[in-house]
This record gives C-alpha cells, structure tokens and sequence, in this order.
C-alpha cells in the first residue's frame, strides 16, 4: 500500500519489525511495472491445471482496482497472469511467460523485505597482528 507521504508500506507488518532498508519495497513495484514478457500464451485450462502457483501478489492501483498478480512455473518457465474479481479485462484471458529473473524478483516472501536482527555481536575478538614483509618477499 502506498502512505499518506507517497511511500510504499506494507500493509502486514509483523509488530517490532522493520524494513531491510527504506526503499525495499520499490523494488517489487518497479518489477511489476518494467516486466518484460518472453512470450504471450492464450489461458487454456489444460496448461494453468499444471502451474504450481509460486507467489500471489495483491496490487491496488490508485485508482482503487485490486487485482491479484500470480507467478508460476511449469517445466521451468515461468508465467504470470492477472485476476480482477468483477472485472473483465484483456489482459486477464493471457499467460505472460517470464524470465527466471523476473519471477524471482516477484517470489518474494514477507521475510525478504525485513531487517534480519544479527545473532553475531558486531565487535570480534579477533587480534589481527601485521607480518613484517622483506621488500621483494611475497606476503605467502
């Protein structure tokens, strides 16, 4: 969902965590809006009854339609479509098959866009001492 300041949020975030970084979710709406279709494939039910769903991604536009981007994969390609309860768009009757790329830019889970919290403390304990290198010597 986009804020009040114009910036993208998502709408589930799990309480007392944060975003990896500020602009994460950028990333995602700028692969939706620059993808490339490798190939253009009419539905046909014998084909989408052997898609193994990767990711369903609920996109509301401003305008306030909500539809469903689905990425899956069969035999190693990739193929999105679009769903609009109620609507009934040209571009809903179509497979848009995909780069490998682009579909892992669309499989992302919630995990991907929150800041790991490290289990390592930041300092080490570690004494790195220099050698001494002889001019000429090489240092291994």
């Amino acid at each position: 969902a986009r804020a009040a300041n114009g910036k993208f949020q998502l709408t589930n975030m799990p309480t007392g965590k944060e975003l990896e970084y500020d602009s994460i979710l950028n990333s995602i709406v700028s692969s939706l809006t620059s993808l490339d279709f490798e190939q253009l494939l009419a539905i046909d039910e014998n084909v989408v009854k052997f898609l193994e769903v990767k990711s369903r991604l609920e996109v509301i536009t401003a305008e306030g339609t909500v539809f469903q981007v689905i990425v899956s994969e069969v035999d190693n390609k990739y193929f999105v479509n679009f769903i609009s309860d109620g609507q009934s768009e040209y571009w809903q009757k179509w497979l848009y098959q995909v780069s490998f790329f682009s579909a892992q830019q669309l499989i992302k889970t919630l995990d991907d866009f929150l800041l790991e919290k490290s289990t390592t403390p930041a300092t080490s304990n570690i004494n790195i001492r220099p050698q001494a290198i002889e001019e000429g010597d090489s240092p291994n």
